[in-house]
């Protein structure tokens, strides 16, 4: 047997064994646990319901009945959970109790803000007799797809075409929001523009309409400048190189330059 793997616990052998034709195992959840950082054999706690110390819960994105005895169930964990070494884990059906229990390697899962590499896909294989007239089988297209249409249009409902980015750095940002979003995007600095800013618990810059920039020294501290220097920030504006151009009132589509 491998080092780590899942087994039916007592609960799942026993609602298998009674089943009905009309009644069906529906597998709901994968739940992870760090047991209290004291590993253990699936073996000893097959006659428990939950995890011994459960810190996630994800719903099942997939299972795929492989034959009459065999199926997989597929899980993801998202980049945004972590902070737990994990060394044991599940998976349950729609009353919250464990339906197979396994253990794992203990490795620690950094969370997002600590360098986690992405999204986990997790992949059990589990087996039971006469696991597919039982088993309900789910398919995560659908959930992969809203999933896809949301990377997808993240970017374009907050960073939409024509949306102005400021930047203390003269860099083109789009080696940023690449790697962000996913996506490629492009963007061009916008040249003769000056940022208008206030602030009105400095005397210096109390009224609208001045320039922002580097606060330059004054005759006197209640002395204030009209105009402040220039271009000390950066104006870039997301664009589309595929958009329709119009020239002349002809309309024709740049497919040639891209300029980042």
């Amino acid at each position: 047997m491998a080092n780590y793997y899942v087994l039916l616990t007592d609960y799942g052998k026993s609602f298998i064994a009674n089943a009905q034709a009309n009644t069906q195992l529906e597998l709901t959840h994968v739940v992870l646990g760090d047991a209290n950082n004291q590993p253990y054999l699936p073996e000893s706690r097959l006659n428990k319901t939950t995890l011994l110390n459960q810190v996630s819960k994800l719903p099942i994105a997939s299972i795929k009945v492989v034959n009459e005895t065999t199926a997989e169930v597929t899980a993801v964990v998202p980049s945004n959970v972590g902070g737990w070494n994990l060394h044991e884990v599940g998976i349950t059906d729609k009353r919250g109790k464990l339906v197979y229990i396994g253990n794992f390697h203990g490795g620690y899962r950094p969370t997002l803000t600590e360098g986690a590499g992405g999204d986990m896909e997790l992949v059990f294989t589990i087996t039971a007799n006469n696991l597919a007239t039982v088993v309900i089988e789910m398919d995560g297209s659908t959930l992969y797809a809203h999933k896809k249409w949301i990377q997808n249009h993240l970017l374009d409902l907050i960073f939409p075409i024509g949306c102005k980015y400021w930047t203390a750095s003269a860099l083109n940002p789009e080696p940023l929001f690449t790697e962000a979003f996913g996506k490629q995007t492009y963007w061009r600095q916008l040249t003769g523009v000056q940022l208008v800013s206030v602030d009105p618990n400095n005397p210096v810059i109390n009224d609208y309409g001045m320039v922002a920039g580097n606060i330059p020294l004054v005759a006197t501290p209640n002395d204030k400048p009209k105009q402040y220097t220039h271009y000390t920030s950066y104006c870039w504006e997301r664009y589309d190189p595929d958009a329709p151009i119009r020239h002349n009132g002809i309309s024709t589509r740049n497919n040639t330059h891209k300029f980042k």
